[in-house]
């Protein structure tokens, strides 16, 4: 199962791996708190702050058509706690930490907001969900319907 990582003093930067271990991502992705919306309920479930540690769930925009206005991406859910210790390898946006790593076989120990990969297919009951996704919180969100779901070579949903 693939995670994702937010460091928890720095959210704008992003690693990728298995919950343990990380390798960062570069460019950053653009990330969304976002809330699942089984039924059309107001925008009383959705979270009221952008911290991430309260989050339940995290879209990963991948892709935007604004004539089409269709948002490709990948949601994650929190697996429990928050933050998470994870050994992850020195960030390109970050070359100061070589020195830190150095004594480490070239990995760091941060307190990370991690993510699971969400089963959307398996919880949303198909492609023809009626659920909605809100992207935001309380105070600014977006909804968004889902059309599709699909699974890549990678094992990813999207």
């Amino acid at each position: 199962m693939l995670y994702i990582g937010i460091p928890e003093h720095n959210e704008s930067l992003v690693y990728e791996g298995d919950g343990i271990r990380g390798h960062a991502v570069w460019p950053s992705p653009t990330l969304a708190i976002a809330t699942v919306l089984r039924k059309p309920s107001g925008s009383g479930q959705l979270p009221r702050s952008n911290f991430l540690n309260e989050a339940t769930y995290v879209f990963r925009e991948d892709s935007f058509d604004p004539v089409t206005r269709i948002r490709r991406g990948r949601m994650y859910k929190t697996p429990g706690t928050q933050p998470q210790e994870w050994k992850v390898q020195i960030h390109p946006a970050y070359q100061e930490e070589v020195l830190e790593a150095r004594g480490y076989g070239g990995w760091l120990k941060k307190r990370v907001n991690g993510f699971q990969s969400w089963p959307a297919f398996r919880e949303l009951d198909g492609p023809m969900s009626t659920a909605l996704i809100a992207l935001g919180t309380a105070e600014a969100y977006s909804l968004w319907r889902v059309v599709d779901i699909e699974r890549i070579v990678t094992g990813k949903i999207c």
